[in-house]
């Protein structure tokens, strides 16, 4: 009886941990279409606004951030974001990705707190993980942090 009960219940646990293995799907960029579809699609850290695609599979990607930590994390958390759509959701495709993120100050008004662009050489380098978040602000272009966070 104490064996059919044990067995039972490690059924009932196979079952239960079978049921919820529905894997989710991971979004993937399709720049062949003309807008770009950001349901599905989220950042590591903060929330995305908008994906625009431009000229020559350029893409523009605004995001809204939360302070962090410190300083320092704040700043760090957005190279993660698009090392993160390189790696996991099909950003290599992208011949340059420029990022901008904006953020409520003390005043209450949003303002832009960093921008930078990445290039393809450095897309493909995050890609095959010759270059890492912790090192991105090294070979990004345009780098701009907001005094606040300077």
């Amino acid at each position: 009886m104490k064996r059919l009960l044990i067995l039972s219940i490690m059924a009932m646990l196979f079952l239960c941990s079978c049921s919820g293995s529905e894997s989710k799907e991971v979004y993937q960029l399709d720049l062949s279409q003309k807008e770009i579809d950001i349901s599905g699609l989220s950042l590591t850290f903060d929330d995305l606004i908008s994906v625009t695609k431009g000229p020559d599979n350029n893409v523009v990607i605004k995001a809204k951030i939360k302070p962090g930590v410190d300083k320092e994390s704040t700043i760090r958390k957005n190279y993660h974001n698009v090392c993160d759509l390189i790696t996991k959701n099909g950003f290599d495709a992208c011949s340059e990705i420029q990022y901008w993120a904006v953020a409520d100050m003390t005043n209450g008004e949003e303002s832009k707190v960093i921008q930078f662009t990445v290039d393809k050489n450095t897309i493909e380098n995050i890609k095959n993980e010759k270059i890492f978040a912790t090192q991105l602000e090294d070979y990004v272009d345009g780098l701009f942090i907001h005094p606040s966070l300077g």
